[in-house]
Parts: structure tokens; sequence; C-alpha cells
């Protein structure tokens, strides 16, 4: 009768110890396929070459459980999701009362991991812009991303080509994108007159120099992921001059290869992962992809 008892006991046990062990695995398992949501919102900076669909592709390929989407219109900068309405004519204005910003929504309506922003390319060479539309909409936004307990990370913009520039705004459009000052309250319209305008930028050095200061700086500040995409262009052209980067000359788009190094270091920054195992090339031949992921892994 006692062996009895043992027998049935020790069953019990093993049971017990087969049904944790089992739960163990589950919960792992399901851990492991959590999937992860990222969102771009930025403009044709980043929807170029379809550069974000390249992202989820990589990821796909290498059967990672991360979603990418997008909210990108042709020329739109931060100050315009955070601020304005955009319809599917690409036609916006300013959110009124009972309207509610396009990327304020899009933040909003899901939960993400990561939320990527990038602004219109080389507009924070402009101090005054940098001041009343740059930073107040990356802090607006960010609060926005903190609420749905995901990380901010910042696309570094990238410098340009032609030199020498200058970058101006009129006084009146800084204050129509971010209202510091409302143009209501302003009582003579001359102060609205007139340009806020950059230092004359010589060369790429001293742009991206200005770039890396202000991106640095309100990475700091808001404690964001910062992708050094301006850093990659700044020294990839002179590592690999024969591999063109920009659209062409007198575009500063990116060109199938700069989408390329940008989704490069994106996919490392979301994913975690070295670009050894990726082979994914959008398009290109082997030898550049392979040359672009090597210098892509090489960026802290």
């Amino acid at each position: 009768m006692r062996e009895f008892k043992r027998a049935r006991k020790a069953k019990k046990v093993l049971q017990c110890a087969f049904t944790i062990v089992f739960l163990l695995v589950w919960v792992n398992g399901n851990a492991t396929i959590k999937t992860k949501h990222v969102l771009f919102i930025g403009n044709s900076l980043t929807y170029y070459n379809n550069m974000p669909q390249t992202i989820q592709k990589m990821c796909d390929a290498q059967k990672l459980n991360i979603k990418i989407d997008q909210q990108t219109f042709a020329g739109a900068m931060l100050c315009e999701h955070a601020c304005y309405v955009i319809d599917k004519d690409f036609q916006r204005h300013r959110a009124e009362k009972g309207e509610v910003p396009n990327g304020v929504k899009k933040i909003l309506n899901q939960k993400w991991d990561y939320v990527i922003l990038q602004d219109a390319g080389s507009k924070v060479l402009n101090p005054k812009y940098a001041e009343l539309s740059f930073e107040p909409s990356l802090i607006f936004l960010d609060s926005l991303i903190k609420r749905v307990h995901a990380k901010t990370i910042l696309f570094e913009d990238y410098a340009g080509q032609e030199y020498p520039r200058q970058i101006c705004f009129s006084k009146m459009s800084l204050n129509l994108y971010m209202t510091v000052v409302p143009i209501s309250s302003v009582s003579n319209y001359h102060d609205l007159e007139g340009d806020y305008c950059s230092i004359y930028i010589k060369k790429s050095d001293d742009e991206y120099a200005i770039i890396k200061a202000e991106f640095e700086k309100i990475s700091r500040k808001i404690n964001s992921g910062l992708v050094k995409v301006g850093y990659a262009f700044y020294t990839f052209k002179s590592q690999h001059p024969t591999i063109p980067i920009y659209q062409s000359h007198s575009d500063n788009h990116p060109s199938l290869q700069g989408s390329y190094l940008i989704a490069c270091l994106f996919y490392k920054n979301i994913t975690g992962n070295s670009l050894k195992n990726t082979k994914y090339s959008a398009g290109l031949n082997n030898k550049q992809a392979q040359i672009i992921r090597d210098f892509a892994d090489g960026i802290k």
C-alpha cells in the first residue's frame, strides 16, 4: 500500500514538473515572438527609394518580428506633423479646434516601440528655425511618444553639396510654422518683416559641425536615441567617392545607395544586430551592397 502511495505521489510530482516546464517554454516562446512596431515620421528624405520598406525586407529576410510603418509627406517639417492637418492631396493647414494633427493622431493611435523623427533637410542650420520650430516640435512629439511608452529616435540630418550657401526664413513664416509668438498678438507687423538667416556655410565640414552640435544637444535634452545619418554620409563620401549617395549633384535626396546606407543604419539600431548576416541588397549589386553594410556596421 505504501509503495502504491509513493508511486502516486511521484507521478503527481512528475506531472507538476512537466506542467511547469511546459509553461516556461510557452511563456518564453511567446515572449520571443512579440512584434516590435516602428514608426517613421518625416518627409521625402525618409521615403525616397522606399527606404522604410527596405528595412522591412531586411527584417523579414532574417525572420525578425518587426513591423515598419511611416507617416511621410513631401517637404513636411516636424512642426507640420505636430501642428498641422495634411489631407490626401497634401494640402495642409494648422489644426483648428476639434482637429487633430496627423502626427499626433498617428503616434497616439497605436502602441509603438520606436518612433523615428526626421525633419526637413538642412533647416537646422538656421539657429532661429532650430529655436522656434525644430526644438519645440521635437519636444512636443517626444512627449507624445513617451505617453505611449515608446522610444524616440532622431534621424540626424546630413550635409548638402553646394557651397557657399545660406539658409534664410522670413520672420512671418517661422511664426506661422511654430507659433511661439502668435501672429494675432503682434501689434507691429513690421516686427515680422525681413529674414532670419544662417551664417554662410562654406563647406560640408562646417555644415556637419552645426548639424552634429544641434542634434546632440536636443538628443541629450529629451534623452532620445540618435542615428548618425549625417556622420555616415559625411564619412562615406570621402572613403568611397565612387559610390554616389546623393540623387545628383543638384539634388540632395539620397540615391538608391544613400537610402540603402540609411536603411542599414536604422536596421542596426532597431534590431541591435550586426549586418554581417544580412543579404538583402535593395537592387544594388552585391559588391556595393556589401561595402555599404560593412561601412554601416562600423558606425557607432
